[in-house]
């Protein structure tokens, strides 16, 4: 009996978020010293998934989704910037759209380089 229950929830249990799977592009696409700023709230979840050090961003954190956020992280070091809440209609996805480089995106998450001359 407890086979067959297995077989039918084991589906639940199989689950990659957005976070799992942004966090594994940066973790891919950036060197070990990367430093990256979230864009998805003051959770440490997507950080703690590209395996980098860096800082939280987004609503109610110390660096709002605001360009002279992404601005005061630039001069931190930050390099990435990595959110799986975008808005490209909205004045900051405007602002990231038009200034820095996508390096990847998905339905799930989008990830730009805040380093000058990036090739992608």
């Amino acid at each position: 009996m407890f086979g067959f229950s297995w077989f039918e929830v084991r589906g639940f249990y199989l689950i990659q978020g957005g976070v799992d799977l942004a966090g594994q592009a940066v973790d891919q696409l950036f060197p070990e010293d990367a430093l990256v700023l979230t864009g998805d709230s003051n959770d440490v979840t997507l950080l703690y998934n590209t395996n980098r050090y860096g800082w939280t961003g987004g609503y109610a954190s110390y660096f709002p989704n605001i360009p002279a956020s992404i601005e005061n992280a630039k001069n931190l070091g930050a390099t990435v910037y990595v959110t799986t809440k975008f808005e490209e209609s909205l004045e900051f996805g405007e602002y990231m759209v038009t200034n820095y480089p996508m390096v990847k995106r998905t339905d799930q998450y989008i990830i730009f380089s805040l380093e000058p001359n990036v090739q992608d």
